[in-house]
């Protein structure tokens, strides 16, 4: 086998491996990489109150499009999002981030929720949810200064 020949097969085998890693990472992870109930129950929630916002009349439609650890809400007929959330499954948070209009001027409503043992949400800063909230009330809590700007 001459240089050449043994360069290839080093690359060759290099690519398969790189290949073998890609398929391994693209691969779903053990169960506790899974979304949480709590973030489950969260998404469902959040669905149900979009769902209920579409069925009043006179007001812009919303849809949802979401994967296993992001959601993001969109008027009807547009692609930027108004309202974005996404799961952290080992860290255990909820990121949301949404600009809302008040009085002339915008504001941003984004932070952390931290996911208790109890499956109920909390604030990672202390400041924006007084207390434990279950996943309706954490809907709630986070579309309100969405939907009513």
């Amino acid at each position: 086998m001459n240089w050449m020949d043994s360069k290839l097969q080093d690359l060759k085998l290099a690519e398969e491996e790189k290949r073998r890693a890609q398929q391994d990472t693209s691969q779903p992870g053990p169960a506790g990489s899974q979304p949480s109930p709590a973030w489950e129950a969260l998404i469902a929630a959040v669905e149900k109150n979009i769902t209920e916002w579409n069925q009043v009349k006179n007001k812009p439609q919303l849809h949802l499009t979401k994967s296993a650890t992001r959601v993001s809400l969109h008027n009807a007929g547009q692609l930027g999002s108004i309202f974005d959330l996404s799961f952290d499954p080992q860290a255990g948070i909820v990121k949301y981030s949404a600009p809302t209009k008040q009085a002339n001027h915008w504001k941003r409503h984004s932070g952390e929720i931290q996911i208790t043992p109890l499956d109920l949400f909390v604030s990672s800063s202390g400041n924006e949810i007084p207390k434990p909230l279950n996943a309706e009330q954490t809907s709630q809590f986070l579309l309100k200064p969405v939907l009513f700007a």
